[in-house]
């Protein structure tokens, strides 16, 4: 709050519009929540962190103390829709929440550990490794979520499944300044938010996936989008040098929020400086054909190099948003001249995200399981951005076009409120719904690690079930986080025989748990291996006990 306060000047400064200041406000509110929070819990030093945050709120509010003397503001049925556009995306963004006591997907396991890691102040340890080398992941999410649970005295699970639905709101409404200096219409602005909120399965299916980190990092990417635009459309001393400054500064408050944004923001500050010196680009006649061949060429590499990547993408922005996609083909041949620059800009960057989908990471240079610059999910929680800012612009200037053309439709505006309701029932019917495979922690699974918590000594070893790839795994992925127990992986489709039971005992693994998802183990092959028993069984998930002296020496042989 007090660094929206003390920022509300400078966008005071900068904007002419009342609602984008209030918005930029906010993103800049909790951009510094994020990192007070990470510095907070780094250093161990509360105070320290946010006395250093105040100060530097204060010397840029005094910087940029004198306001814009030609305010404006939306009409009032424009800000009566845009506040009746608001309680229709948080009402569908929180239904969400509806009978979920966990969060869903495998991935939301390790943020919860990473959490709980970070409350009991152990975020330097897990930034820095035994040797003193950086350890490096993002955990921005993990600090706000470790901060708001602190706070509110809410559990770490509810803390995420909170915040995360809270930036499925704010994430379309950053939209807005953006859409609005873009198009020069507030219309803009508004259609951007709710294309943003109900056009496209993306970001919105994220939380299925449990990818907070990147959903926040999206957020932080519009924020500094929003910023960048106001530097540009403003008459500031040395605009590049200060571009450039904050381009850079945003790269570095990025690896807070996730490593592929600042990816992203290198692209994207590339693309607009490839727009802005070089004029060729915009007058060049065979531009569109080389982008159409670009596009269909990278997608064509991926149907052959990847084909299970491109039926991801293609079933999230053709099958699932077809209508959306039919529109967005139908209005983009309403782009206007002025406005194929940004047409260019936002292919260019489509095209770009396909490429980076293939170029590895060198080996070593983070100390993760990346391969590629961009991987699958993070491409398609991305891909929406230029979508959306392509459809928003291209039917606000086919509007423009119908007003221009002498052919005036005095019932437009109702044509526009008509067609923002459209979209907003339409996200009845397409907002996702939970997937069967992203719930994995049922109430049988929660009611099996309860008992596990409560029954099991702390020293035990459970067996846990991994499927193909690494990230698909069932309820088991949640007891060490929850209990503290300690695990051990297998493949899910683990024929126990004689020597696997051995070489289990061999390492102190006397449990095994079996859930009740794709990718858990076998309960018929644990029964007919005869070499333990079921401690406890709920609904199809349990609990077996290795009995490992029925188990003779000779099978290790």
């Amino acid at each position: 709050m007090i660094a929206g306060y003390f920022f509300f000047p400078l966008f005071a400064r900068l904007s002419t519009d009342t609602i984008s200041i209030v918005f930029l406000s906010a993103e800049t509110t909790l951009v510094f929540l994020v990192v007070g929070a990470f510095l907070s819990f780094l250093f161990n030093a509360v105070v320290i962190a946010w006395v250093f945050i105040f100060v530097l709120a204060i010397i840029l509010r005094r910087y940029w103390s004198r306001p814009s003397k030609n305010k404006k503001t939306i009409g009032v049925s424009q800000f009566i829709g845009l506040i009746l556009l608001l309680a229709w995306i948080s009402i569908v963004k929180l239904s969400f929440l509806s009978g979920l006591s966990y969060p869903l997907y495998s991935d939301s396991a390790y943020h919860f550990d990473l959490i709980n890691q970070i409350l009991d102040g152990k975020l330097s340890t897990l930034l820095f490794s035994a040797n003193g080398l950086l350890n490096y992941y993002h955990y921005g999410f993990h600090s706000i979520a470790a901060l708001s649970s602190l706070i509110s005295n809410l559990s770490i699970e509810k803390s995420m499944l909170i915040l995360g639905q809270v930036l499925q709101i704010t994430i379309p409404l950053s939209f807005y300044p953006i859409g609005k200096m873009l198009t020069h219409k507030a219309w803009g602005g508004i259609l951007a938010v709710t294309i943003a909120a109900f056009g496209w399965p993306m970001p919105a299916y994220a939380s299925q996936w449990g990818k907070y980190p990147a959903i926040l990092s999206v957020q932080f990417f519009l924020w500094f989008y929003s910023i960048y635009l106001l530097i540009q459309k403003n008459d500031i001393p040395k605009k590049r040098l200060f571009s450039f400054l904050f381009t850079l500064m945003c790269l570095f408050i990025g690896l807070i929020f996730h490593t592929r944004i600042v990816i992203i923001i290198v692209l994207f500050f590339v693309i607009q400086k490839l727009f802005e010196h070089n004029t060729t680009v915009k007058k060049d006649t065979h531009l569109n054909l080389f982008l159409f061949v670009a596009l269909l060429g990278n997608l064509i590499l991926l149907y052959i190099n990847d084909f299970e990547d491109f039926q991801h993408i293609y079933i999230k922005y053709l099958q699932e948003s077809g209508l959306t996609a039919l529109l967005l083909l139908f209005f983009a041949r309403f782009f206007r001249h002025q406005s194929k620059q940004l047409f260019y800009q936002q292919v260019i960057f489509i095209v770009f995200l396909l490429v980076m989908l293939n170029i590895p990471i060198p080996h070593g240079l983070l100390n993760r399981n990346a391969e590629y610059l961009i991987d699958r999910p993070f491409l398609e929680i991305i891909l929406f951005i230029p979508l959306t800012l392509i459809m928003a612009i291209a039917v606000t200037n086919f509007t423009n076009m119908l007003l221009i053309s002498g052919k005036r439709i005095r019932s437009l505006r109702i044509y526009r409120a008509v067609a923002i309701v459209f979209l907003g029932v339409m996200s009845v019917f397409t907002y996702p719904i939970r997937s069967s495979c992203c719930v994995i922690l049922d109430p049988p699974n929660i009611a099996v690690i309860q008992r596990i918590k409560a029954e099991l000594p702390s020293n035990a070893k459970i067996l846990i079930a991994v499927g193909t790839w690494s990230s698909y795994y069932d309820a088991g992925i949640w007891i060490s986080p929850l209990t503290g127990i300690q695990t051990v992986n297998w493949s899910y489709d683990t024929d126990f025989d004689k020597d696997v039971l051995l070489s289990l005992c061999k390492q102190s693994v006397m449990y095994i748990y079996v859930g009740n998802t794709a990718y858990s183990f076998s309960r018929l092959s644990l029964q007919n291996a005869n070499s333990g028993q079921e401690l406890f069984q709920v609904n199809g998930v349990s609990l077996f006990k290795l009995d490992c002296q029925d188990i003779p020496l000779e099978s290790g042989r």
